[in-house]
Formats: C-alpha cells, structure tokens, sequence
C-alpha cells in the first residue's frame, strides 16, 4: 500500500495472506489495527487497494481484508487469524462456488474533467463576459452544462465496462448507472453497480476483464471493486 514497501505473502491453517510493509514514519495505525488517514491518502490508497486485490485474484481465490486493515507483526497476524479461523476457512470454501460475483465502478470527477481536455475557447470567452458583472453572486455556482458534459462522458465509461464484462458473463443485473442526475463529488463516485452471474470456471477469465479495463481507462482511473457473496473479512479483535 505504500509505494515504497514490498509486498509478501504468509501461510497459515492452508490459507495464503498477502500483506504490505508500512512505513511507520508515514502512516499511522490506530489501537484497533485500522490505519489512520487522511482524505487524500484514503481515495488514493482506496483505489490502489482494489487494484491489488484484482490482480491477485489472476493467481487463484482472493477475499480481500477490510480497507485499512494493519497488523503489528507476525505474531499478532496469528493471534487475529486464529480469532476468526473457522470462520475464515468457511468463507474461503465459499468463494469457489460464488457463481454471482458484484462490480462497482467509482470515478473522481476532478480526473474524468481533466482528461476531457479544455473547454472550446468560444464557450470560455462567453462565459467570461457574462460573469464580468456578478460581483455580488455567490462564489460558488454550478456550470450546468459543464456537469452535462461530465456526466455523459462518465456514462459513456461505464456502458464501455458494462458491456465488456457483460460479455464474459453469461447473465448480469444492473443495479445502477450514472445518469445526467447523480450531481458531482470530491470522492470517489460510483458511476456503475451491476451483478454478473457465471459458472465458477469462468472466474479467471472475469477477473482477467477486469484487469484489462483497468487497463484500457488508465487515463481516468477508476476504482474497480469486485465482491462475491462476502465483501471482505475483518481481522479487527
């Protein structure tokens, strides 16, 4: 999770757990084992973390640890595993046969306006003129059809996705999509939800579209978050 730690795997009770070095200089971690961060370090981090879970899922089942979740070392990581041990081993049974798997797609609206380049000069120029004599109005106000154009743009990436994983699927569900009414956000903002049914020998190459589409939306980076019949699993004592 920190850019500049490693990642290593420990086994235990015939489960694999992939973990992360943390710089204690950098980043904080409560009395419960939650690291402590602040907005920009959490959408940055958020994403990385659905990142990683995806491409492990490549190498075989992955159910992902809450977000945030710190352990101080390997001993207490025994201590919290042997916790929750049966647990976990019912969970991890359970995800081979997960036949209805859930994505959701979040954008940050900040980098989809970035990469839809610059406003046509004209637009500027008028929209300047217009304002010269609004001293009195308030400092904030809504570029309607700026928003418009945000929005289209993020519906457009979320049918692209939607189709593509559509396609490996054999029935999907939508939940939701982003529509010229869901507004704008400074955080992560989902711009799709649906369900994907499979049989489970066609879950690598589920979990292979959704590193490609990672891939090919590079450019607007979106957080793309996969859950089965659990979201995650809590280490917390």
């Amino acid at each position: 999770m920190d850019q500049r730690a490693r990642m290593f795997a420990f086994d235990h009770a015939g489960m694999r757990f992939y973990m992360s070095e943390l710089n204690p200089d950098v980043l904080s971690v409560s009395k419960n084992g939650m690291l402590l961060l602040n907005k920009t370090d959490s959408i940055r981090m958020r994403c990385l973390h659905e990142q990683i879970v995806n491409r492990l899922r490549l190498n075989g089942l992955m159910l992902p640890a809450e977000f945030g979740t710190a352990v101080l070392g390997r001993e207490d990581l025994l201590r919290r595993v042997e916790f929750r041990l049966h647990a976990l081993l019912e969970l991890a049974l359970t995800l081979g046969k997960t036949t209805t798997w859930r994505c959701t797609v979040s954008v940050l609206d900040e980098r989809v306006q970035q990469r839809m380049g610059a406003e046509p000069a004209a637009q500027r120029a008028g929209r300047h003129d217009s304002e010269r004599d609004r001293h009195a109005a308030p400092a904030k106000r809504t570029d309607v059809k700026a928003l418009e154009r945000l929005l289209t743009r993020e519906k457009k990436i979320a049918e692209s996705m939607l189709d593509t994983l559509a396609s490996v699927a054999e029935t999907h569900r939508i939940e939701y999509i982003v529509n010229l009414g869901s507004g704008r956000s400074e955080d992560w903002k989902s711009i799709l939800t649906a369900a994907f049914t499979f049989p489970p020998a066609r879950q690598l190459r589920f979990f292979q579209a959704v590193v490609e589409l990672e891939s090919d939306h590079v450019m607007v980076e979106p957080m793309v978050r996969v859950t089965g019949t659990t979201e995650c699993f809590s280490l917390l004592m």
